[in-house]
């Protein structure tokens, strides 16, 4: 399976997760390695951008990270209880509900699962994946392509 991510160039061979060691995200607590990928490049850009909070000023290093999940790993999916009403608002200092981020943590912390399937909060029916880089089939898991990513320049004006 192909999944995308766009981040700067500087992060775009690195599937070791750090990030998640210094900011919580809608499925993980602040602490744990993690990393996010989208089913599809518009769908990873959609992510990349809700979270841009100058769009005056682009990031310009920006680029998109083919990743191949070999067909064979077991891919988990969140269970509809955990989907509480509200659980994909974007509201200030209440952005992320405990359930969606107490059910990926233990994800991460148990290791049984390379990846977890879960819902986009950001654009409905489609979805992203976790990906634990503390699971051994990590290894497995190989960069295909890394290409320079631009937002049109009409994102912005």
């Amino acid at each position: 399976m192909k999944v995308f991510r766009i981040t700067k160039k500087a992060y775009a061979k690195d599937l070791g997760g750090e990030g998640g060691l210094f900011a919580s995200g809608r499925w993980h607590w602040k602490g744990n390695r993690v990393v996010y990928v989208s089913e599809n490049i518009s769908l990873a850009a959609w992510e990349r951008f809700v979270h841009m909070t100058d769009l005056r000023n682009l990031p310009s290093d920006l680029v998109v990270v083919t990743i191949i999940i070999p067909d064979d790993i077991e891919i988990i999916e969140v269970p509809g209880y955990i989907l509480v009403s509200g659980w994909n608002v974007s509201e200030p200092y209440n952005f992320y509900k405990k359930e969606t981020m107490e059910f990926g943590t233990a994800f991460l912390k148990e290791n049984h699962h390379l990846v977890l399937k879960v819902p986009s909060a950001v654009v409905k029916y489609e979805y992203n994946y976790l990906l634990n880089p503390n699971h051994p089939d990590i290894e497995r898991c190989t960069i295909e392509r890394i290409e320079p990513f631009t937002f049109n320049g009409r994102i912005g004006d």
